[in-house]
């Protein structure tokens, strides 16, 4: 484990697809899956055995998502003109491609039709971001103490629309639960029974929970769920706690035990993988590494790391702690080729000297990304929350936001998830051997994993989102400045019905207009002023 692991006081789901440069592309969601000629008792007529043994080995149940979309709701849109260009079972809906916007304005009159969403790229620089909630109402994820180091990863896009880890199982190797079955924060984990086993492979028994605290602590940042206090990243997530380190004592077999934790993770089915360990020196000398072995195809414990990878699990792993020691380098299994290594930054982004540096020996970008480590919020034993740092912390907070991405996404594979997340990094195109490529930013990877590629992202100068809209509207600014930014929306008498003038305020990345529940349904005019250039959208209000 990390010689320097101690811990140191101190919302409607809406999918966006692609708007390239060419036509307008928009999301139609439909009500149902009827008129379907398929059905769940024959499920080989849809899927492949290979993909039933898989749901089967993982305790997966067919669900109406497996059916595929009722294609004379397809034929039926293909009739009207709408070229149609994706087809999801999962969200029950298709991208559609045209120029008429007049024709998507009458498709809500089709009875199989739930909303339409014209979509955009989304593209924004994170150190820029700023959030100004206004009246009518403020309504917004309260996640307490947490509420840093999900925002600044923006890893509150994906909790807002729906994405929270349900159904998602993440193994957490580490080296204990110390009262995680007694602990008030982690009530709603136990009530859910989401808890789905417990091992202590350094025993070879079953969890006591009177082991080390620093598996509790790292869970917290995922699992906790208590609004208004604190909320972790993955708060709907379950989780399988698998005790791998003792923390007494520092041998190689801690590294055995760890692959041997990653094959039951692998055979319970689990998702993803979070370690908040690595390994460098050992109490006997002897079996010291070198930083020539950080190269991911020496230790024992990266080649594991690799092998769970290669099973479908998605591996995060902590960086290390060394970066103001004279090793300063990774550790492994964060040297390990395929899984996605987490450095640490402070919450102003900026490189948190502990967090261990790349490359790995073999001259590849290590830490994958770095996220936030120093002075995050976490559990403790006294059943409260403080101040702590490490990238033991960084990895989870992470890992719970990767699972809320794939959650989004079931279809992709754990390669493409991690990709998504690399690429969305703040310099993904100029990685360097502190951050590797950067902070994520998941808001983006799930647009990125919508099907947008970097070199047809637009410089859009805002998106304006859900709409229709029941009671909030939001709309994210892509422009870098701007002298005067004003937003109204009117009925269609032309009356007033909401004004903001944000002239003279710091510059808005995400505005919210909350509240809107007690506005009269029907047709509504936003109309937005940047820098003298005047934007209208037509608003349906629901």
């Amino acid at each position: 484990m990390f010689k320097k692991l101690s811990i140191a006081f101190v919302l409607l789901v809406v999918f966006m697809s692609v708007y390239g440069q060419t036509s307008p592309h928009y999301w139609v969601a439909f009500t149902d899956k009827q008129h379907n000629s398929f059905s769940l008792s024959q499920p080989l007529q849809f899927l492949s055995q290979r993909a039933l043994d898989r749901r089967q080995k993982q305790g997966i149940s067919l669900d109406s998502t497996d059916l595929p979309v009722s294609s004379f709701y397809v034929d039926s849109l293909k009739s009207l003109g709408l070229q149609i260009t994706n087809v999801s079972k999962w969200l029950n809906g298709v991208t559609v491609v045209t120029d008429d916007s007049l024709l998507m304005d009458t498709i809500e009159n089709l009875s199989f039709v739930a909303y339409h969403q014209k979509t955009k790229p989304l593209l924004f620089k994170l150190h820029d971001r700023k959030t100004i909630n206004v009246s009518m109402t403020i309504k917004s994820t309260d996640y307490g103490l947490g509420t840093d180091q999900i925002s600044m990863l923006h890893g509150n896009y994906l909790h807002q629309n729906g994405y929270r880890g349900d159904s998602m199982l993440i193994a957490i190797l580490d080296a204990g639960f110390y009262h995680v079955n007694q602990m008030h924060l982690f009530d709603s984990l136990r009530y859910d029974n989401r808890i789905i086993a417990a091992y202590d492979f350094v025993t070879d028994d079953t969890i006591t929970y009177g082991a080390h605290s620093h598996g509790m602590s790292v869970l917290s940042t995922m699992a906790t769920n208590d609004p208004g206090y604190f909320v972790g990243t993955a708060p709907k997530a379950s989780f399988l706690l698998l005790r791998s380190e003792d923390a007494n004592t520092e041998y190689l077999i801690e590294e055995d035990n760890w692959v041997t934790a990653a094959e039951y993770a692998d055979s319970a089915g689990a998702d993803l993988i979070n370690t908040s360990l690595g390994y460098t020196t050992f109490d006997d000398s002897i079996q010291n590494h070198s930083y020539a072995d950080m190269n991911g195809v020496t230790t024992r414990i990266a080649i594991g790391a690799d092998m769970a990878f290669a099973k479908g699990i998605l591996v995060v792993c902590s960086a290390g702690n060394s970066g103001d020691d004279p090793w300063h380098y990774i550790s492994t299994p964060a040297d390990a080729i395929d899984v996605l290594t987490v450095g640490a930054v402070d919450l102003s982004g900026n490189y948190a000297a502990f967090s261990s540096t790349g490359p790995s020996a073999d001259g590849r970008i290590k830490p994958s990304v770095a996220s936030p480590g120093a002075d995050v919020m976490v559990a403790y034993p006294n059943d409260s929350v403080y101040g702590g740092s490490g990238t033991s912390f960084s990895s989870p907070i992470t890992c719970g936001l990767a699972a809320c991405l794939w959650q989004a996404f079931p279809e992709k594979t754990n390669y493409e998830i991690r990709d998504a997340i690399e690429k969305s990094a703040s310099q993904y195109n100029h990685p360097d051997s502190l951050l590797g490529y950067g902070i994520p930013d998941f808001e983006k990877a799930f647009f990125l994993l919508s099907g947008i590629k970097e070199e047809e992202i637009n410089d859009v100068s805002f998106l304006l989102y859900p709409n229709p809209v029941a009671d909030e509207l939001i709309i994210d600014f892509f422009v870098s400045h701007t002298e005067n930014l004003e937003i109204g929306l009117y009925n269609l008498l032309g009356e007033q019905v909401f004004y903001a003038d944000l002239s003279d305020k710091p510059l808005v990345k995400t505005f919210r207009i909350s509240g809107l529940s007690g506005l009269q349904a029907g047709i509504y005019m936003a109309k937005i002023v940047i820098d003298n250039q005047v934007f209208q959208r037509k608003i349906v209000k629901l």
